[in-house]
């Protein structure tokens, strides 16, 4: 190896410090930079599995809100239905207690008619009663010659065409 200008000695001791530098450099270096891209690589394995999982949660939570939705929309229309039915029931009744009152207003409009008509008719009979007794009286009082007669029968009828007509 002289030859090729290389000493044994020299070349075996360059290895063996090269062989320590590359342990050294391999323990001080090498390893801890290894450990903390494999730390690294977890730490992004643990981010995208923690990535997926959150995607999950919001996939069911999407799904849970968009139930919800739905429920709350069936609930609205249930609602709603409910009110309609209820108003709709309500007017049927408002309406039936609009025809009783009317029935009852009117029957007793009926009813204060037949008063004022029998309360007309028998004021109609005194009116009839005072006539005929004020006719009676005044034949009484009178001479009783035919054309007299006859003037006092058409007086009385005139008063009687003045008198209210009778409703029946």
């Amino acid at each position: 190896m002289k030859e090729l200008g290389l000493d044994l000695g020299l070349f075996v001791s360059q290895a063996v410090n090269f062989l320590l530098f590359a342990l050294l450099l391999s323990m001080a270096l090498v390893k801890p930079v290894m450990r903390q891209l494999e730390q690294r690589a977890e730490r992004i394995k643990k981010g995208l599995q923690d990535a997926e999982e959150a995607e999950r949660m919001v996939r069911l939570a999407e799904a849970q809100a968009q139930k919800l939705v739905d429920e709350a929309r069936h609930q609205a229309r249930e609602i709603v239905e409910t009110a309609t039915r209820s108003a709709e029931q309500q007017r049927q009744e408002i309406l039936a207690n609009a025809r009783q009152e009317a029935y009852e207003l009117q029957q007793r409009a009926h009813e204060q008619l037949a008063r004022e008509e029998a309360e007309l008719q028998f004021e109609l009979r005194d009116e009839m009663i005072a006539v005929s007794l004020a006719a009676a009286s005044r034949l009484l009082e009178a001479e009783l010659d035919d054309e007299h007669h006859r003037r006092l029968v058409q007086q009385f009828l005139d008063e009687a065409r003045k008198l209210p007509v009778e409703r029946t």
